[in-house]
């Protein structure tokens, strides 16, 4: 009878083992499964930054060929300068007397003139690079400087003047500094462009910034252009959406993206007289500095 009932209880023992085990293995299937479906989305999620990171540069890379003439312009000129100075410097040299006090003033013209080219090109590399997506407070007024800076010669070759009507103390934001500059750059350059058949005197973009009742850096770019149809304005944030006969239609949809991303947003309106304005909210960085 001892002998049975040890039998008995060591089947029982057995099954309820190999139970524990099937359930054992169910849950190890279980989460096999997760981590392949984490995995899967992981690599998914990968694949779609790329993109987005790809589809951002593009635009980047979109808008400075629209530049090139004018960035040409902007490091031909101080260079022929440069030229100049270093030609006169010589002819002052080669006086029997030489005036010192114009060596050196052209020394200083040389010197003024690098720093210009040196300044363009950096903004120019800061803008065009590729690399990870950090975002830091930035100075808004600071980087609407920086972005006139780089479409200046633009601006000027085209008979644009520009009104700034901003605070250079303007509160801080949380973004990246090349993707903002992207929006701005992009916004300036739209701007530009709606104003090609206008008279040269009327051809006038005015970035205007402040603060709204939200707790947002509002900033404004208008023009005196020919403003938005109802398509245009139905359509302007559509991807490959463009008026113009070379454009790639990334413009104001990537600018719509970044600046979503970054917790504000993108609105376009017909002004009342004439142009249009195409306005952006970033959120005030209320963290430490």
């Amino acid at each position: 009878m001892k002998k049975i009932i040890c039998t008995t209880r060591d089947i029982t023992e057995r099954k309820q083992l190999e139970e524990e085990l099937k359930k054992s293995e169910i849950r190890s299937a279980e989460i096999v499964d997760i981590f392949e479906d984490i995995t899967e989305q992981k690599q998914t999620d990968t694949e779609r930054l790329k993109q987005h990171e790809a589809l951002l540069h593009m635009g980047r890379s979109a808008a400075m060929n629209e530049l090139a003439t004018s960035l040409a312009h902007e490091i031909n000129q101080p260079l022929a300068a440069i030229l100049s100075n270093a030609q006169s410097i010589l002819r002052f040299l080669d006086a029997e007397k030489p005036d010192m006090d114009e060596v050196r003033d052209a020394l200083k013209d040389i010197m003024d003139d690098n720093r210009r080219i040196s300044a363009v090109i950096k903004e120019l590399r800061n803008y065009l690079k590729k690399g990870e997506i950090k975002r830091e407070p930035l100075d808004m007024a600071g980087l609407l400087e920086e972005v006139l800076v780089l479409s200046h010669s633009d601006l000027a070759i085209r008979s644009i003047t520009i009104q700034k009507a901003f605070d250079p103390n303007l509160p801080k934001v949380l973004g990246n500094r090349v993707q903002i500059q992207q929006v701005i750059l992009n916004l300036v350059m739209n701007g530009c462009d709606a104003m090609e058949k206008a008279a040269s005197t009327d051809r006038m973009i005015t970035v205007s910034a402040g603060t709204d009742n939200s707790g947002n850096v509002l900033v404004d770019i208008s023009d005196c252009g020919h403003g938005f149809s109802k398509t245009e304005s139905s359509k302007a944030f559509e991807t490959f959406f463009t008026t113009k006969p070379n454009g790639l239609g990334l413009g104001l949809a990537t600018c719509k993206s970044i600046v979503e991303s970054h917790g504000g947003r993108l609105s376009v309106r017909n002004n009342p007289d004439k142009g249009a304005t195409v306005s952006f909210t970033l959120p005030i960085h209320t963290g430490n500095p």
